[in-house]
Order: structure tokens, then sequence, then C-alpha cells
């Protein structure tokens, strides 16, 4: 035999050595699982005190899981013919429905007795009060949502509306009787009042007397093209 013959079967013993190690591991899980399943029935042996409960169905159904779980371990199940090993995992989804059916007729014995309908009963109050408070989360998650959306939006407006800040000055100023007495002291963009005036000015100038008082006077401006649509009368500050 040739080495490279040699090294070609090596490889392959080697890969056929790692399948068969996946393998076993795979099958340790499906009998962990399977039987986790069928021992978890025992959480529910106390509703077994209850008047017609179903107890052949219980024990047969944790007996079956129990058998289903070693039918599956590694010793056993790779010498199972290929036929035997397909029906063994049929047998999975059959006994995960009958899991359940026998738990749902422990439960309906259970929950016609006077502390198995209390159980029953603070049960759906528990699921109320957590669909409660998830309607409530998802609530206050969309009302924040909202709220940072607008901020978000009045951020944009704000900005859109200091970079008109210029034009609007320069219109209050030739706007008054004495434009050279005009001392700008702050603009600022407000929110709309009913007549949509967005930007506040406060401003030093002279009243008809020609005394210097300090006023402020608001603004419409279209934050697109920083038009002055609407400007109102002075007001003393």
């Amino acid at each position: 035999m040739s080495k490279r013959t040699v090294e070609t079967s090596s490889l392959a013993l080697a890969a056929r050595g790692l399948l068969g190690r996946r393998a076993q591991v795979w099958q340790w899980l499906v009998v962990a699982i399977v039987g986790l399943f069928a021992l978890s029935l025992r959480m529910n042996i106390y509703q077994l005190s209850a008047p017609n409960a179903p107890l052949i169905l219980f024990w047969s159904t944790m007996a079956i899981g129990m058998v289903i779980a070693a039918a599956h371990m590694p010793p056993a199940f790779f010498r199972l013919p290929r036929f035997a090993k397909v029906m063994a995992y049929l047998c999975i989804p059959t006994y995960v429905v009958l899991y359940g059916f026998a738990l749902g007729q422990v439960g309906e014995a259970w929950e016609r007795t006077p502390k198995g309908a209390a159980e029953a009963k603070q049960a759906e109050i528990d699921r109320q009060n957590e669909l409660k408070e998830e309607a409530e989360s998802r609530r206050l998650d969309a009302e924040l949502a909202t709220a940072a959306k607008e901020q978000e939006r009045a951020g944009k407006l704000i900005a859109q509306l200091q970079r008109c800040f210029p034009v609007s000055q320069a219109t209050v100023r030739s706007s008054l009787h004495n434009p050279h007495a005009f001392e700008l002291v702050d603009t600022t963009a407000i929110e709309s009042d009913f007549r949509g005036r967005n930007v506040a000015m406060t401003f030093r100038g002279e009243n008809g007397f020609g005394a210097l008082r300090t006023w402020v006077i608001k603004a419409k401006i279209d934050p697109s093209d920083c038009r002055v649509l609407d400007i109102g009368e002075p007001e003393q500050a």
C-alpha cells in the first residue's frame, strides 16, 4: 500500500471519528431534553390529589418519556437498525403532544378544586397585570419615541430659524422710526403663537419721545427662505 493511500485512509478514519463524537454529543443532548421533559411532570404531582385526576395517564406519560430518553442513549441507539432509529426520533414529537395532553387533563382536574380554582384565578390576574404592564411599557416607549422625533424636528427648525436671524434683525431695524438707535439685545426662536410668529427679538430703541427703551417684537419667519411673513408691534419689555 502506497504512502498516499495510507494518509487518505487515516484522514477518512479521523473524519469518521469526529462525526461519531459529534453524533454521540447530539444523542446525549436529545436524552437530556426528553428526560427533563418527562421529569418536569413531577412539578405537577401535587395536582394529582384532585378528584378524578388522570393518574394512569400522568404516570404513563412520565414512564414513556423515560423510555424514549433511554432509547436515545448512544450505547443503545447506535445498535438499533436504521428503521428503529427513525421511529425513535418520530416518537419525540408524538411524546410532546402526549405530554401537553397529560398536563392539560391534570390541570383541568385541579382547577375544579377550590384551591385550584383560586390558583387559576390568581394566575389570570397576574397575566392581566403583565399584559397591562407590557401595554403601558409600549405606550411609554411610543411616547418617548414621539417626543424624541418632536425634539429633533424642533431642533432642526430652531437651527433653520437661527440662520434667518440676521434677516429678521434687518427687517425690524428698518421698520423703526429711528433705525440708527437700534441696539440688538437678543433674538430667540419661540413656540409659534396663534398668528404663527416664531421669533422674538429684544432690542433697545427710541420711543416716540426719543427716549431709549427696551422692546420686544415678535415676527413670523418662513425658515425655508427666511422671508419675514408677519411682524408685530414692539412691546416695551
